[in-house]
């Protein structure tokens, strides 16, 4: 099966990102590349990238702790890499599911990373656990797995003979 590069997964998600101050949903907008770079690298390969990508954010956000993005999604990186197996990138529905898992996992990480321990309430274990996962697994859906469903349509398709 042809296979697009994961740089044009890359610059999806670099569009999904600079997307994201237009809308008040904060989303993991690189953690669908995280999927298909999983499925696609080995391990090694993937704690690098899952670590740049976090410097990425690193670089964009204005907080102090500098370097905690890339270590939370590393540690995310190390955890779920080796449920890559279970899910299949021909598959439609995989990409989304392994990007909700990725996204819960970093939501958990970031939590005790990053945040401050006197935000724990029930809402805020609704929305960090269930809701933006959630959320990042549609954008999966949407903005990623479509057009590469798009992508296998137009590459597969054989010209008719008459």
């Amino acid at each position: 099966m042809n296979k697009p590069p994961v740089f044009f997964f890359f610059i999806l998600a670099l569009c999904a990102f600079a997307l994201e101050p237009f809308h008040s949903i904060r989303l993991f907008a690189f953690t669908p590349l995280l999927a298909i770079a999983f499925q696609r690298t080995s391990f090694l390969a993937s704690l690098w990238i899952a670590a740049s990508l976090g410097f990425l954010i690193d670089l964009f956000t204005s907080d102090i702790r500098f370097g905690l993005f890339a270590l939370s999604y590393a540690l995310t990186a190390a955890c779920t890499h080796r449920f890559r197996l279970h899910f299949f990138e021909e598959n439609l529905i995989s990409i989304p599911l392994y990007t909700l898992l990725i996204s819960t996992l970093l939501s958990l990480v970031q939590f005790f990373l990053i945040l401050p321990i006197n935000t724990f309430s029930f809402p805020f274990i609704i929305t960090s656990f269930l809701l933006m996962p959630l959320m990042d697994a549609v954008l999966a859906f949407v903005w990623f797995t479509c057009p590469l469903f798009l992508y296998h349509l137009v590459t597969q398709r054989q010209p008719r003979r008459l």
